[in-house]
């Protein structure tokens, strides 16, 4: 599937992936920041602005760890000769980069299904520094 793929189309497919996990990660997580009243609503736009492109840097990096390593482990463990033999055709380096493209778009969503298993505390102090931490336990403290 991924061979009869265009680059247009996978690299679309890649960007989905990832503005999914991306959201997921921030909406499962609770890391959308609504504030109560009308004046810390344009503090809170910065702080969701910063969260959600940290969320894609953060998921980007990722996703391109996921495809060198997807590519390794591809180069390592298909033979050409069995890939040639299954695509009946001639394959060559492009190919194992589309499958491996392909895979690790899929690959990402699943990650964002993972995560579901990582504690919410955990998320939050992987994606926000020690000030905002503060910053968040303080209002928690204040709102009770």
């Amino acid at each position: 599937m991924a061979t009869s793929l265009s680059p247009l189309r996978l690299l679309l497919i890649s960007v989905v992936a990832i503005i999914a996990m991306a959201t997921w990660l921030i909406t499962y997580n609770h890391l959308w920041d609504r504030p109560p009243d009308q004046d810390a609503r344009a503090e809170a736009v910065l702080y969701n602005a910063a969260t959600a492109i940290t969320m894609i840097i953060g998921v980007t990096c990722m996703y391109v760890l996921l495809y060198l390593a997807g590519l390794l482990a591809a180069l390592a463990l298909i033979d050409p000769g069995y890939f040639s033999a299954q695509l009946q055709r001639p394959i060559s380096i492009g190919t194992y980069l589309k499958l491996v493209w392909l895979a690790s778009s899929v690959g990402i969503v699943a990650g964002a299904l993972g995560s579901s298993l990582e504690s919410e505390e955990a998320v939050r102090n992987a994606t926000y520094g020690r000030r905002e931490l503060e910053r968040q336990r303080g209002r928690a403290a204040d709102s009770t």
